[in-house]
């Protein structure tokens, strides 16, 4: 054949191209390994490498409660994974930089890492840091804990490994010797009030629109609370319906069209549909013991 996919074949490219030198070939079918991406970057004869999968879905759970696959850069409720920051470090030119956690004891699967900086102090935690920028340079509570090169990073990533203080985590990327990026993790405190941002922000007259709202627990200063669990409630009043309510939690089994649920990691996605009726709108988000949180649309 004149163009051929291969699913989670890599090691079959040299071989094939020898022999079948005229032969497009491409990934149809990938893993996040980053060998699986080296084989793409290192052999230009390979046209290029489809991840399973770009976003979390229904079905595949393996084992119970789960319901979802949860193999995606992006979650459920289209929230960024860590390994979304790991492929924007690999395929884009303009500067980044993001920092997770994890337990140090836990494995190197990008699963474990958390954007949090919330443990019990003397915790032995790794800091993961994925960027496109030359070096990288870890500071907790303006205290340097040393930089390292991209370069001589294994499989593109950089990692410290820490012992847990509360306060700030701060990475500053640096290219051709001048900072490009930073990127900077709180230690949270408890659960204070609701932060909300629509992506639309009107509705327009006698149209059928969709907006979503992205929710997230904070606490007094502002900083996410990453642990938060809090069940959030949604009323709306005027010409427009909730049309669905997600988590992202593979284990969550709450009904997406209920107006009440839990975060998880602190977030939550909420889909407001306009009814094709001129008139304001507004969203109200409660929670037991938090802040309220009102949005409007005109």
């Amino acid at each position: 054949m004149d163009v051929v996919g291969y699913n989670y074949q890599e090691y079959r490219y040299d071989a094939d191209h020898k022999k079948y030198p005229q032969r497009i070939i491409y990934g149809s079918e990938n893993g996040m390994q980053y060998a699986a991406w080296k084989a793409v970057t290192d052999n230009d004869y390979i046209a290029g490498q489809y991840l399973w999968t770009g976003i979390d879905y229904l079905g595949e759970a393996r084992t119970w409660p789960s319901k979802s696959n949860s193999a995606g850069l992006i979650d459920l409720a289209g929230f960024k994974k860590p390994d979304f920051y790991f492929r924007q470090s690999l395929w884009t030119d303009k500067p980044m930089i993001w920092i997770g956690t994890s337990f140090l004891s836990k494995s190197k699967n990008t699963q474990d890492i958390m954007s949090s900086w919330n443990y019990k102090e003397g915790d032995s935690i790794r800091v993961t840091c994925f960027t496109n920028c030359d070096a990288a340079e870890l500071f907790i509570n303006g205290k340097s804990l040393g930089k390292k090169q991209l370069a001589v990073a294994a499989e593109k990533v950089i990692t410290w490994n820490v012992v847990y203080q509360p306060g700030e985590l701060l990475v500053n990327g640096s290219k051709n010797g001048k900072e490009a990026e930073h990127y900077v993790l709180k230690t949270a405190g408890d659960a204070y009030s609701i932060n909300a941002k629509a992506d639309k922000n009107s509705f327009g007259a006698n149209k059928k629109e969709l907006s979503h709202i992205e929710i997230n627990i904070v606490d007094k200063n502002g900083d996410p609370v990453y642990d938060a669990e809090n069940e959030i409630i949604i009323t709306i009043d005027g010409p427009a319906k909730l049309t669905g309510i997600d988590n992202a939690s593979s284990v969550s089994h709450e009904d997406y069209k209920s107006n009440k649920r839990k975060v998880f990691n602190g977030k939550l996605l909420a889909y407001i549909q306009s009814q094709q009726k001129s008139g304001a709108v507004k969203v109200t988000l409660t929670s037991p013991g938090l802040q309220t949180k009102v949005i409007e649309f005109k």
